[in-house]
């Protein structure tokens, strides 16, 4: 199984070195990373629902402790 993927990940790679994308790099070539708006709100979202998870997570946790307290 990791062989078939270690294959499959080198052909893409070799597909790609020899392929015309490769042609607009060369050693001067820098990435420049923008904020778009768009990337904005996507990391919004995200660190809005990992804060809703994680209260979702704590009310239940509450809720079993309450209910446990209750049993007893």
């Amino acid at each position: 199984m990791l062989r078939t993927l270690k294959r499959a990940a080198k052909n893409v790679m070799f597909a790609f070195s020899q392929s015309n994308l490769m042609n607009i790099y060369n050693s001067t070539t820098h990435a420049e990373w923008q904020m778009t708006w768009w990337r904005g709100l996507y990391i919004a979202l995200i660190i809005v629902f990992a804060v809703l998870a994680a209260a979702a997570i704590a009310m239940y946790i509450v809720s079993l402790n309450k209910r446990r307290k209750e049993g007893n």
